[in-house]
């Protein structure tokens, strides 16, 4: 499967996977909040709810090198010089860039393919914004 797919098939699990999870713990809290007396259980999952987002895109990758897509669709993000990311870039490319910037980045990363990728270079494996952005690049894992 070329890489461009493996990555799409990555990106769609981890959305399924993490918003699914926050989905529940966020559904859980709109119901405790309904009665006064489980307001504190209906914070408890709001917490919840950060410390999955947490789990699941900075300290998997932190630890393992890769987030659950990845995993699956049998990829692994590295810098471009074949080192381990770090923590922060970790945050921005899996939290901020995914989670907040996620459709816009998904408009711009398909923009930024079509007129630089295959326009005027004619290579369809360039690598996106974010990992340009980052000095990272997406591999097949080992």
């Amino acid at each position: 499967m070329k890489l461009q797919l493996k990555r799409l098939l990555a990106l769609i699990i981890d959305l399924v996977v993490t918003g699914g999870l926050v989905s529940i713990f966020y559904f859980c809290a709109n119901v405790f909040y309904l009665d006064s007396a489980t307001t504190t259980q209906a914070e408890l999952m709001l917490i919840c709810a950060v410390i999955t987002i947490g789990m699941l895109t900075v300290a998997l990758p932190a630890s393992k090198g890769y987030t659950v897509g990845e995993c699956i669709a049998g990829i692994r993000v590295e810098n471009i010089d074949g080192t381990a990311r770090t923590i922060p870039q970790i945050f921005m490319r899996e939290c901020v860039l995914r989670f907040a910037f996620g459709p816009l980045l998904l408009v711009l990363s398909i923009v930024y393919w079509l007129v630089f990728g295959m326009l005027l270079h004619g290579d369809p494996d360039i690598r996106p914004i974010h990992d340009e952005f980052l000095h990272t690049r997406t591999v097949p894992a080992r």
